[in-house]
């Protein structure tokens, strides 16, 4: 079961976010599996925090909740020029006081595509940017890895 290996996966976070409907450079987070919560300090079951709304269809009067109750991440929402795909990224993707910011580290990120058949020829476009990646940084010396593993380091990476 492919999408549950990638959900419970222990050595790989991944996240794929999307431009918001205002078309603002805010990026709205469409999927995260658990390792990628916790590099934003969540359990499993706080997915809805990452949401600064939620999708229109599961909206209700009382649950509408502000954007600045969610967290808000810094990672674009789509890729720049014809780069498709790209290994080695470095992002700071939190920005916090304590415990630190959180930055991503030797991270892969990829152009997330739809393609539909229009006017007799396949067309394709761009849907979001999809992340992945192994460790992070908390502050500058905190290297974090899924399953709770940290570890101090002297020099920055």
């Amino acid at each position: 079961d492919i999408p549950k290996a990638i959900w419970n996966s222990p050595e790989v976070a991944c996240m794929v976010v999307s431009q918001s409907e205002e078309g603002n450079d805010q990026p709205v987070v469409e999927y995260a599996n658990i390792a990628a919560l916790e590099t934003v300090g969540l359990k499993k079951n706080e997915f809805e925090q990452l949401f600064s709304t939620k999708p229109k269809e599961l909206q209700t009067a009382d649950d509408i909740k502000p954007a600045v109750d969610a967290i808000q991440l810094d990672l674009p929402p789509a890729m720049k020029g014809d780069k498709k795909f790209e290994r080695g990224y470095k992002k700071k993707m939190l920005r916090q006081e304590e415990p630190g910011d959180v930055t991503i580290v030797d991270a892969y990120r990829w152009d997330v595509e739809k393609s539909t058949f229009e006017g007799g020829k396949f067309v394709t476009e761009s849907i979001g940017v999809g992340y992945a990646w192994g460790e992070w940084l908390i502050g500058e010396h905190l290297v974090c890895s899924p399953g709770g593993v940290m570890n101090e380091i002297e020099e920055e990476l």
